[in-house]
């Protein structure tokens, strides 16, 4: 009987633990939109200056085009998946730099 309790109070951690990470993953499209948004707020705030503002435009048409042609096939890979996700936290850490340096808007 104590076997049975445990089994499935492990079962239910694993399955509920496996809930929160999945809700915490962002897919691509989610991403790709949240940094839309930082960069729009940058620019309307001045903590973005209209160069900055292009070249962060640019590194995003660039990561859609990769998930156009990682979905070309008509399914993404884990590893096209994984690659799509580094570009977008580089150019999160990009956002966040070009937000946060000491030029002057």
């Amino acid at each position: 009987m104590k076997n049975i309790i445990t089994i499935l109070a492990i079962s239910a951690f694993t399955i509920s633990g496996n809930q929160i990470f999945a809700q915490q993953q962002k897919t691509v499209t989610q991403t790709q939109v949240e940094q839309h948004k930082r960069i729009k707020q940058g620019v309307r705030n001045g903590e973005l200056t209209k160069v900055e503002a292009q070249r962060l435009r640019a590194e995003q048409r660039r990561i859609k085009a990769e998930k156009q042609m990682a979905k070309a096939d008509g399914k993404m890979t884990k590893q096209e998946r994984r690659r799509l996700k580094m570009e977008q936290r580089k150019a999160s850490q990009h956002i966040h730099q070009e937000k946060h340096d000491l030029e002057h808007k």
